[in-house]
C-alpha cells in the first residue's frame, strides 16, 4: 500500500509497537485465590474457556482504534511469515503497512493471555518475528512537529532506537513503554522519557517508573505531559504543574480487558493530532477503552463516528470538538 496519504492534510500518525497473534482464554475463577501458596515450589492447572486466536500487540491495537476514529496511522514493527493475510486487513481499515519488516522464516510474535472472573490477567509471550523490529524503518515517514510517533511495548532495541530517530527528526513522541518497564534498563528508560514529549502508564507502571528512576507520574518536565490511567477510575494528565482528573466511561459492562489501554492510547493521539485540548483528548481515550472493554480481543470492537460521539457526549456533557472539525460521519 502506497504511503502517500489520501488526505494530504490529514494529521500524520506513526506508530512503532508490537505486532502478534494472541490466544486469549478465560478462567471462571480468581488467580490470586488459586496461586495463594505457603512454600517456594508452585504447580498451578486452570481450566479455561478458549476464546481462540485474535489479532493483537500493542502497536497493531493502537492503529486499529486510530483508524475506526478517521485517522491513517503508518505501522512499524517486525512480522512473520504467517503475516501476509493480517497486512491486507489492515490495509483495508486504512492502516497504511509500508513500516513492516518481514521476518519469512519465522512466525509473527504469540501472545497467549489468561484472564479470570475479576479482570488479573496471566500472559505468557514469545517473541518471535519481533527480535527484527529494530530493522523496522521510522525516520523517512516522519514529516517534522506535526508528526505524532506512539512507541509502544516492543523489542527494547527498537524501542530506544525508535525514541531517538523521532526525537532527532522534531516528531512529537508518545512513549508508552508498558510491560517492557522492567525489560528495558533503567538508563535507557530515563533516556527515553527525557525525549518524550508525552509518557503515559498504568499506575501500576508507573509504580515501577518512580521506583526505578525516581520519576514520578505528578512531576513532568515543564515541556512534557504525564498520563496516568487507572482503569474504571478514570485517568490523570499532568501538564507542568497543571493536573486533569478525567473520567472513566460509567455504563460498561466488561467483556475483556485485553487492549483497552491500547485504545486509550489512541484515543488520545488521535485528539493531541487534532490540536484537541490534553482533556479532551484523553476524554476520547476514555470513550474509545470503553468500546475495547465490551469486547473479546484487542481488535473486534467497532463503532461509527456518529456513535461515538453521541456516546461522548453521553458521558461528559458536552460535544468534543473534534466531531465539529471532521464531521460526524
Amino acid at each position: 500500500m502506497s504511503s502517500q496519504y489520501s488526505n494530504p492534510q490529514h494529521p500524520r500518525v506513526v506508530v512503532s509497537g508490537s505486532i502478534a497473534f494472541d490466544t486469549l482464554m478465560t478462567y471462571r475463577g480468581s488467580f490470586p485465590s488459586a496461586l495463594a501458596v505457603g512454600n517456594t515450589s508452585l504447580a498451578a492447572s486452570f481450566l479455561v474457556e478458549h476464546n481462540g486466536r485474535e489479532p493483537g500487540g500493542n502497536g497493531a491495537n493502537i492503529a486499529y482504534t486510530l483508524a475506526l476514529l478517521g485517522m491513517e496511522p503508518l505501522l512499524v514493527g517486525a512480522v512473520g511469515m504467517d503475516f501476509h493475510d493480517r497486512e491486507v486487513e489492515l490495509n483495508r481499515l486504512g492502516i497504511i503497512t509500508d513500516g513492516l519488516v518481514y521476518a519469512e522464516e519465522v512466525p509473527t510474535a504469540h501472545c497467549v493471555i489468561a484472564t479470570d472472573l475479576d479482570n488479573n490477567q496471566i500472559t505468557l509471550f514469545s517473541p518471535a518475528a519481533m527480535e527484527l523490529a529494530q530493522d523496522a524503518p521510522l525516520s523517512a515517514f516522519i514529516q517534522g512537529p506535526d508528526t505524532h510517533v506512539v512507541i509502544a511495548p516492543d523489542d527494547v532495541t527498537a524501542m530506544v532506537r525508535h525514541v531517538e530517530e523521532a526525537a532527532s527528526s522534531n516528531a512529537r513522541v508518545v512513549f508508552a513503554p508498558g510491560q517492557q518497564i522492567t525489560a528495558l534498563k533503567t538508563d535507557a528508560l530515563v533516556h527515553c522519557m527525557h525525549r518524550s514529549h508525552i509518557v503515559v502508564a498504568n499506575d501500576h507502571e508507573w509504580q515501577r517508573i518512580e521506583d526505578r528512576t525516581g520519576i514520578a507520574a505528578d512531576s513532568p518536565p515543564s515541556s512534557a505531559m504525564h498520563v496516568l490511567t487507572r482503569g474504571a477510575q478514570g485517568a490523570t494528565v499532568t501538564v507542568g504543574a497543571t493536573v486533569h482528573e478525567i473520567a472513566a466511561c460509567s455504563d460498561i459492562d466488561v467483556v475483556d480487558p485485553t487492549g483497552a489501554g491500547d485504545a486509550f492510547l489512541a484515543g488520545l493521539v488521535t485528539g493531541l493530532s487534532h490540536k484537541l485540548n490534553p482533556v479532551e483528548a484523553a476524554q476520547l481515550g476514555s470513550v474509545a477503552a470503553a468500546y475495547v472493554l465490551e469486547n473479546h480481543g484487542s481488535q473486534h470492537h467497532a463503532f461509527t463516528i456518529s456513535s461515538f460521539a453521541e456516546r461522548f457526549r453521553q458521558t461528559f456533557g458536552v460535544e468534543c470538538s473534534l466531531f465539529t472539525t471532521m464531521g460526524e460521519q
